[in-house]
């Protein structure tokens, strides 16, 4: 994940029992994390959501049912539970009346949300300027016109947050809150609606944490989702992916992986750190991760960090990153790379830097330090790098080596001859289509993390160990809901479907849709001819009681797949008649 800091990506080296790992994009954070670096991590989120990886559930790729569409599942071949369709029933009431424009969240943000029901007990995230005191803060809430309450809050320098502060059990119908404290620096207000209980989602009222034990990971999984009816996918490809881990590496995964799966996007796509895991799985994927490919290149990224390799163990090891580290073993960041022909289009496109800095992008971060031991590996063998990685004199002493002492006692060389050695190694690789993968792979990533932040912000409260955020009961509603309206169902088609596009090496379609997207982002509007289609279709699937999934969109037919109740999904043909998206009987 990224922050303002250095330790942004959890790549920050040289952190013995400190490191913030954020998974190829799961933010992998080391629990024992001081609160300033914890700081950092969250920072690094709410940036991330500008910018994080892949902890994520497979995007489904443009749907041919029978196949799964789950994120993860995109791609397989198992065939999914058909939808018993029902007569349609009115979709609730919004708070916002304007169908078509994207409303950026505001700075108070409510989890579960975007939609209450009563019942709900909500937890509030206020965001800050970062002036708050670490120790806690005192604040004042205003219900509507009632006496206020003290509340106690908690400051991480990005925001207040506010757990489990309201209880909606008798509150259906329209509120205000407004937060405060004494000192007046803080002073705002929360408009909101409360469902009754009735409209809450079936699948949400019959949710509850299962497990699955493998030989790798203990599975934890929600039932009513998509993970709970791909269960068995999953745990195929992750220890897949463990037995992969153990060849490249020479590690095994002991003790296991706790894997916690929620039923939301989160970020990149999750975080993780001392043997946990939270990923997220869900069938409207929109992470940059896709299939089972995409399913086992997390899983051994995450490996690499669970399995304590350099710095993970003790604090010896050298003074490198580690984030590189898990990329190089993954095969990938998000998918198979050629990490060389990567690290060339990485230099071609002009986003060097010398050996031991650190890249601020999110992909470039994690790809710079990948492709430094990929050519460790080219050049000297794999030996070598595994000797480099723990050459460490004094190990007992819980500080990292130097990257310029690595060098030198493993390669004889010193950090300058090594940096010139890389570069000219780089320039004789061919990127190839790797130029246009990854520089259309960061600007979509860019743009997805821009709309998570701007207008579907995941609750970063959970952000802690799973016991205590994630797998909490009293959260499990807000780590299935996720934004649901018309506007950020097209968005969200449009970010996965670029990424399958970019999978797919059909770059002037991915081009296209990028350019949609940031007009899009920037102003809230569907303007775009293309844009109006996305959103038409899930207007016009929203009226008929359908959420859609997926879409594949030709000029003027489209498959969709779509749920009624998750995780139950059937497919659509739709038509486009007299500028009007119809379902085909």
């Amino acid at each position: 994940m990224e922050s303002n800091s250095k330790n942004q990506f959890g790549l920050q080296l040289g952190f013995p029992k400190t490191s913030i790992h954020s998974y190829s994009d799961p933010f992998h954070v080391n629990w024992d994390v001081p609160a300033r670096l914890l700081f950092c991590l969250m920072v690094s989120l709410a940036m991330a959501l500008n910018s994080c990886t892949p902890a994520r559930t497979l995007a489904a790729p443009t749907p041919t049912p029978p196949k799964p569409t789950s994120t993860a599942t995109a791609n397989l071949s198992t065939p999914l539970p058909e939808a018993t369709l029902q007569p349609p029933t009115p979709s609730p009431s919004s708070p916002n009346d304007d169908t078509t424009q994207l409303i950026p969240a505001g700075a108070v943000r409510a989890h579960p949300g975007p939609e209450h029901y009563a019942g709900d007990v909500l937890t509030f995230e206020i965001q800050t300027d970062g002036s708050f005191d670490e120790s806690g803060v005192t604040v004042l809430m205003t219900l509507d016109d009632m006496e206020a309450t003290e509340v106690s809050a908690t400051s991480n320098f990005i925001n207040l947050l506010l757990p489990l502060a309201l209880d909606t059990t008798n509150l259906t119908g329209r509120h205000t809150l407004r937060f405060r404290t004494a000192e007046g620096d803080l002073n705002e207000t929360y408009s909101f609606d409360v469902l009754p209980a009735d409209q809450r989602p079936a699948h949400e009222t019959r949710a509850s944490w299962m497990a699955k034990e493998i030989a790798c990971c203990v599975l934890h999984y929600i039932l009513e989702t998509a993970a709970a009816r791909d269960i068995e996918f999953i745990a195929e490809h992750f220890q897949q992916a463990a037995e992969d881990f153990a060849t490249i590496t020479g590690e095994r995964i002991d003790p296991k992986l706790d894997v916690y799966i929620i039923d939301r996007i989160w970020g990149n796509g999750g975080f993780g750190g001392q043997g946990e895991l939270v990923i997220s799985y869900t069938d409207r994927y929109y992470g940059p991760t896709i299939g089972a490919e995409g399913l086992e290149t997390l899983a051994r990224h995450e490996f690499t960090h669970a399995a304590g390799i350099g710095l993970e163990t003790a604090g010896d090891g050298i003074n490198f990153n580690y984030e590189g580290l898990a990329v190089y073993v993954a095969g990938g960041h998000y998918k198979p790379e050629p990490l060389a022909q990567r690290g060339a289009a990485l230099y071609d496109l002009g986003h060097y830097v010398p050996v031991g800095q650190f890249l601020e992008q999110h992909e470039l971060g994690y790809l710079h330090p990948a492709a430094v031991l990929t050519y460790i590996v080219e050049t000297y063998g794999s030996e070598k790098l595994w000797e480099f990685l723990a050459a460490d004199e004094n190990p007992e002493d819980d500080q990292p080596r130097s990257l310029e002492a690595a060098l030198q006692a493993t390669f004889g060389v010193s950090l300058k001859d090594f940096d010139q050695d890389f570069q000219a190694w780089l320039e004789i690789q061919e990127p190839g289509e790797q130029l246009q993968d990854l520089r259309l792979t960061i600007e979509l990533q860019d743009l997805r993390r821009e709309y998570q932040d701007t207008y579907a912000p995941p609750p970063h409260f959970i952000l802690a160990k799973a016991a205590d955020a994630a797998a909490r009961p009293e959260y499990l509603p807000a780590v299935i809901r996720e934004a649901n309206a018309a506007t950020n169902v097209a968005v969200e088609l449009i970010i996965a479907n670029g990424q399958q596009a970019i999978i797919d090496r059909d770059y002037a379609k991915a081009e296209g849709l990028i350019k949609i997207l940031s007009d899009i982002i920037s102003t809230g509007n569907f303007e775009d001819p293309l844009a109006k289609d996305y959103l038409d279709i899930a207007l016009a699937l929203e009226d008929a009681s359908y959420e859609v999934l997926s879409l594949n969109l030709q000029s003027d037919q489209a498959t969709a797949q779509v749920t009624m109740e998750p995780p139950v999904v059937s497919s659509l043909e739709l038509q486009k008649i007299d500028g009007k998206w119809q379902v085909k009987p």
